[in-house]
């Protein structure tokens, strides 16, 4: 789990979201968000090929959210 409590976006327990505003983590965390960035990369590229725009749309937002996830963790601001 990223973090443990209640999530009040989620109703839950422990939260998950990257998008979530309770969205907390740290850097033991950091190796998942780089294997995470290399296989949306590789979505990303797919969806280029195949020419599917929405999903191209998509994963680039994610994208977008793990590399403001990384960024933070390494402080590179």
């Amino acid at each position: 789990d990223f973090k443990r409590g209640h999530c009040p976006n989620l109703g839950v327990q422990s939260c998950y979201m990257a998008n979530c505003s309770d969205f907390v983590t740290n850097e033991t965390f950091l190796q998942n968000f780089e294997n995470e960035i290399s296989i949306l990369r590789q979505h990303v590229l797919n969806c280029q090929r195949n020419g599917q725009i929405i999903e191209e749309k998509k994963a680039k937002f994610h994208l977008q959210k793990l590399h403001n996830i990384v960024d933070k963790i390494t402080n590179r601001n």
